[in-house]
Formats: C-alpha cells, structure tokens, sequence
C-alpha cells in the first residue's frame, strides 16, 4: 500500500481474516496493525475477537489501537462502538 497507493480491497480483507485467526501471534500482530491504518471497518469484529484470547502484551496493545482507529472506547476489556 505505502509503495503503490492502491489496494484490493476483497483479497486484502480475506488475508487479514487468515492472518487472524493464525497461531502465530505475530502475524496477528501485523493484521491488527493494517486493519487499524487502513480503517478497514469490516474486521472489527475479528480484531475484537482476536483481543479477547490475546496473552502477548504487545499484541494486545496493537489491538487495542487498531479498535480505537476504527471508532471503538475500550473500556474494562469491553469494546464498544463509541458513540
């Protein structure tokens, strides 16, 4: 994206689905972090789910930042859409 400006949308989305739901917690890492920068609204609810079983405090904070990007209060581990 930061090389060539432009995105499929689609297979950029079913990718990021892959990556997380991954074992590797640095690949979810990466997908929460595009998901954030990219606004892409649409996975919100598997960034929120990823959060919910994260262990890796890095990982959780990535997270955390990807919801907020997209609109979401993360209050006492509930994430809701803010109002």
């Amino acid at each position: 994206v930061r090389r060539y400006g432009w995105i499929d949308v689609a297979e950029l989305q079913l990718t990021l689905q892959e990556w997380l739901v991954s074992p590797d917690h640095e690949l979810r890492t990466i997908a929460c972090r595009l998901v954030g920068e990219l606004r892409l609204g649409d996975l919100a609810d598997e960034v929120r789910e990823d959060l919910r079983f994260a262990a890796n405090r890095e990982h959780r904070e990535v997270a955390v930042e990807a919801l907020r990007a997209l609109g979401y209060r993360i209050d006492d581990g509930l994430n809701t859409p803010a109002d």
